[in-house]
């Protein structure tokens, strides 16, 4: 089996029932998580340091139910056709974040941002399988 991206037909199977949950053109998510290296890398070492004070790689996981990879090229998207991912996200034509404060602190988009939770809860449970199955995929 191999990741693909949807066609046109699986597209708008996927926009069907992102639809109901109240997201009009939507065809999936996209979202990051980082991969723990065992010691800092020799070339380029400063490069790998994150936010969690650790050396890790970045990886960035796309889903549309069952699978999908991602691409930032239009030609993937059809028109009005797009991802949720959180604030971490900048907004382009095909990727629409949660809001970042202060923005979030509007009613409006404290509601949107917990629909886009709500509905991108299906990646952040993917991320904690593969590295529930894959030990080397988590700090141990």
């Amino acid at each position: 089996m191999y990741v693909q991206w949807p066609n046109r037909e699986r597209r708008a199977e996927i926009s069907e029932v992102l639809r109901m949950e109240g997201f009009e053109g939507c065809m999936g998510f996209v979202d990051g998580t980082t991969i723990p290296l065992f010691q800092r890398p020799g070339f380029d070492g400063e490069t790998f340091f994150d936010r969690k004070k650790r050396y890790s790689l970045n990886a960035q996981i796309q889903g549309v139910q069952e699978d999908a990879t991602a691409c930032e090229l239009i030609e993937y998207f059809d028109e009005g056709q797009y991802l949720l991912a959180d604030s971490a996200y900048e907004l382009t034509n095909t990727v629409i974040p949660s809001y970042k404060s202060p923005a979030s602190n509007s009613s409006i988009n404290t509601e949107f941002n917990y629909c886009v939770a709500k509905a991108r809860v299906r990646n952040e449970h993917t991320i904690g399988i593969l590295k529930a199955r894959w030990s080397s995929l988590r700090e141990m």
